[in-house]
């Protein structure tokens, strides 16, 4: 169930059942600020936890999320002498509308001999059950005082309650008495528990784990009897109450409740994957928790709904708003924002849009304390960071000959700091800027087709305005290696740079910028006019400083792994013409006999079909679009190596190593991968097909829109740590396969057999498997969730172990001879499963569908099948020893001959719908 608030209110929710019937209670906190005398405001739902709840003596709960039968008030703090000239005891007095109710305060008294001394003088006092009447032995109080001795000034003595009634006094030597208190009364006490109903079989057998069925609902209501309005049903909101002596410095603390209604929605699951119309719960104020020493009050709103389900799993979502009285909303706009808010792209900037959900006139100051994250160690060291960073480019920008100030803006005044107040802003700068980015893009279509609808009346081919760059950046590379030369990409006199020049270096086919004789520009004439001085001096001199120099040629790594990550991103490198090829193959032939590195060489293009080479070395080499078929390739080094659009079918490479190189794109047919490492590699869009990869590790590999068909994992091969994206696995063979925190995100599994296999900690996400088969694999810590659907695919004989199949379709499944422990199948479809002779012991099956399904000779032993669809499954001779069948569909088609039943657990049986 997702639950929808806004941020100042505390929204609790609770299914339980009583007489037959389910319910979904809800529990809503308002904490009203009533320092400003008919103003109240609505403060931040973490200041009921932080500032509130340790005033209450409520022993962390303030509520059992459970219906009021009749409205209180409570009343939670301290009393205080501060307004009175005797300081050993004080009237304090609560008056809320009718009622009203007064109480004693003393201070400490002991009782020594036959006499009690005289009260303590006190500042304050605690208003808790602890200082009331009662006693270890008492049951109604246990935790109170009065009956038994304590320590107290060296020797064991009787301490009096300091909290007494104005006319029930406590007497000397009193064993049996009355507590009194304005807090709450905690619900294991004989007052309240035995409210609770009386124990039957027929409850057990209908009913469990519902309320029974002769339950008082009064059991619910904290308050004493005398803080209730019997004759109500909420709170008398707007009514004026008062209370004496609970506030340091005001005698009579006074004010009225505030008109504010609490107001829930919730929705439900739908037929055929609809959005169902939102249903409203009825909201009541039931309860007022004063606490006069901070002047606030919290108010908390009961309601409940019937639901279907016993948990309320037929609950999709809970939504809660609360309005003054007189600016009500209509249904309408609740179902607007609920819809907003269940979006993910909307809805988490929506969380501090309060005003949507509450009446924005009450809202108050969100006390988040967001002043302190700009104190912390983390935030002083990236400003400080930040600074530094900021202080050696301006340096940088010295060493070059310019002015930074010139460059680098200014920043005039402090920082904006944005806080919670900022995020509705936000999300409505963000729903503006989706309307302004959605009408630029039809705007753009617009005139994309307005153009090519000319050039097509011109009868000319639309121009290519989506061409990118191509192959390495070969030349830019060797003029970073010589960065003396830099120079002639300027011009001497005013240091502009010749883009045409520096466009052809980085391999674009046109241009970077129109090119131009930069002496028939206005900025030349302005500049010589500004400086003339300067014609015929050298202004590229700065080019040729060593500092300079080594910073350029720093940058080689850098672009040289630019072009790794994006080779596959560019244009197609073309191939070397027949020439080019036949010298570079030369090159590296002559090279590899002669023993030398292969290292950093551009072969991009070139064809090296039908080779052989041991102990190569090729890494960080240029092999994009190159020809390295029907070759072999012994313990051969390919790392940083780009082999993007690679040609290497039929090749076979054997403890070769590959890490952190990029094979995208590149064409994979019939290659051996024997004891191969890729570590880091980057491959992208690439297509093996009928290859056999013989051992080896895949590790921290992020694979991406890969396909595999009709290939072969053998031998141990080991993926570690990466990530299937879009995958798709065809008719393929993984035998003993190590797979260790992988994941399957979107793809597709099809024909595929898992022999042997080793899964551990992994997941498969939104991902398809169709016929495929895990014999007698290893499965452990592994998710099958979230969308993905598993059709007729078979576990048989594997080993699966705290695994996750919640929620996930996978009808005809075969789990026969499997072993299943502490799994998850709760809410999956196992219709016409084949659980046969399995051991899946201690796995939950809770409201899962197992119609048609054959568990015939398993040990299911400790399983909870509860609410799970049983009809027409075979639990034949099954071993149903302590498993849980609490409200599940059973009827005469369930099979359960020759089933070990002992202590199998059949209620609550499901009650038969009723029309």
């Amino acid at each position: 169930m997702k639950t929808i608030k806004p941020f100042r209110l505390t929204s609790l929710h609770r299914p339980y059942s009583w007489r037959k019937r389910n319910f979904l209670s809800v529990a809503i906190y308002a904490l009203a600020d009533l320092r400003e005398p008919g103003n109240p405001k609505l403060l931040s739902d973490m200041e009921v936890w932080r500032e509130v709840m340790p005033e209450l003596d409520c022993d962390g709960v303030i509520d059992h999320i459970l219906p009021k039968t009749v409205p209180e008030f409570l009343v939670g703090g301290h009393a205080y002498t501060s307004h009175q000239d005797d300081k050993t005891k004080v009237m304090v007095r609560a008056q809320v509308g009718e009622l009203e109710k007064e109480l004693v305060v003393f201070g400490d008294r002991y009782l020594i001999g036959d006499r009690p001394t005289d009260p303590v003088p006190f500042d304050s006092m605690p208003m808790t059950w602890s200082r009331a009447f009662g006693g270890p032995n008492f049951p109604e109080n246990p935790g109170g005082t009065g009956i038994e001795p304590v320590d107290a000034h060296g020797q064991k003595l009787v301490r009096y309650p300091n909290i007494e009634h104005g006319i029930d006094r406590y007497q000397r030597g009193q064993r049996n008495g009355t507590p009194y208190s304005f807090g709450p009364v905690n619900m294991m006490l004989p007052r309240r528990f035995g409210m609770m109903g009386t124990y039957s079989e027929r409850w057990k057998k209908e009913e469990f784990p519902g309320f029974f069925p002769d339950m008082n609902p009064l059991i619910f209501n904290a308050a004493e009897p005398d803080q209730r309005w019997p004759d109500r049903s909420e709170l008398p909101l707007g009514e004026a109450f008062s209370i004496w002596n609970m506030h340091p410095t005001i005698p009579c603390w006074e004010g009225k409740l505030p008109k504010w209604h609490a107001r829930a929605f919730i929705r439900r699951k739908a037929a055929d994957g609809e959005v169902s119309p939102i249903d409203e719960v009825d909201m009541r104020a039931t309860t007022a928790w004063f606490v006069p020493h901070q002047e606030r009050v919290l108010l908390i709103y009961h309601g409940n709904i019937e639901v279907q389900e016993d948990d309320a799993s037929d609950v999709l979502s809970l939504m809660s708003a609360l309005e003054a009285q007189g600016a009500e909303r209509s249904p309408e706009h609740y179902a607007q924002i609920m819809r907003l808010r269940e979006d993910p792209e909307t809805g988490g900037v929506r969380v501090m849009c309060d005003d949507e959900l509450i009446t924005e006139a009450i809202l108050g100051a969100v006390n988040m304390d967001t002043d302190a994250v700009f104190q912390t160690p983390t935030w002083v060291k990236s400003q400080l960071y930040k600074h530094k960073v900021i202080a050696e480019r301006r340096q940088e920008l010295v060493d070059c000959g310019q002015n930074p100030d010139e460059i680098v803006p200014d920043l005039h005044g402090p920082e904006r700091r944005y806080g919670p107040g900022d995020l509705p802003e936000l999300a409505r700068d963000m729903a503006r800027h989706k309307e302004e980015s959605q009408k630029l893009k039809e705007d753009l279509e617009r005139q994309s087709a307005e153009l090519k609808a000319h050039y097509e009346k011109q009868g000319v081919p639309m121009p290519d305005t989506d061409s990118r760059p191509s192959g390495p950046p070969t030349q830019l590379l060797a003029l970073l290696a010589q960065p003396e030369m830099l120079g002639s990409l300027m011009n001497p006199t005013t240091a502009d740079v010749d883009f045409t020049l520096l466009g052809k270096l980085m391999g674009q086919a046109e241009p970077l910028a129109p090119s131009q004789d930069y002496k028939q520009t206005p900025q030349y004439a302005a500049f010589i006019k500004d400086n003339p001085e300067l014609p015929g001096k050298d202004a590229t001199a700065w080019t040729r400083e060593p500092a300079f120099q080594r910073q350029m040629r720093s940058m080689k790594p850098l672009l040289h792994k630019s072009y790794l990550y994006s080779a596959h991103w560019q244009d197609a490198a073309l191939k070397l013409d027949t020439e080019q090829n036949r010298m570079m193959r030369a090159l590296v032939m002559e090279k590899h006999q002669r023993g030398e590195s292969l290292s950093e060489l551009d072969l991009t293009g070139c064809a090296l079909p039908g080779l052989n080479f041991d102990n190569a070395d090729f890494s960080r080499s240029f092999l994009e679009n190159s020809d390295l078929s029907d070759s072999t390739f012994q313990s051969c080094h390919f790392t940083e190596c780009v082999l993007a659009r690679a040609d290497l079918s039929n090749s076979k490479f054997v403890n070769c190593t590959f890490d952190k190189a990029n094979l995208s794109l590149a064409k994979l047919y019939n290659v051996c991968f024997e004891n191969c490492s890729f570590k880091e590699s980057t491959i992208e869009n690439t297509d093996f097909e009928q290859c056999v990869i013989q051992g080896g590790v895949f590790d921290s590999v992020m694979p991406h829109k890969i396909r595999l068909l009709k290939c072969r994992l053998l031998g141990g091969a080991h993926l570690r740590m990466s990530i299937f994206n879009e995958a798709e696995l065809t008719d393929c063979r993984l035998e003993e396969v190590r797979f260790e925190k992988v994941s399957f995100q979107n793809a597709r599994l099809t024909d595929s057999v898992f022999e042997s296999a080793n899964l551990d900690g992994g997941s498969f996400f939104i991902t398809t498997m169709s016929n495929v088969f895990f014999h007698r694999c290893q499965i452990s810590n592994t998710a099958f969730v979230h969308q993905t659907e598993l059709d007729a695919c078979s576990f048989e004989g594997s080993s699966l172990t705290q695994c996750n199949f919640r929620e996930t379709p996978m009808q005809s499944v075969n789990f026969e001879n499997a072993r299943i422990e502490l799994c998850d199948f709760s809410l999956a479809d196992l219709s016409h499963a084949n659980l046969r002779q399995a051991r899946a012991t201690h796995t939950q099956y809770t409201r899962a569908t197992l119609v048609h399904s054959d568990l015939s000779k398993a040990n299911l032993m400790g399983s909870d099948f509860k609410a799970a669809d049983l009809r027409h499954a075979d639990l034949s001779v099954a071993n149903l020893f302590r498993a849980n069948f609490a409200l599940g569909k059973m009827d005469d088609s369930t099979a359960l001959d020759g089933a070990y039943k002992k202590e199998v657990n059949l209620y609550p049986l499901r009650q038969a719908k009723t029309s």
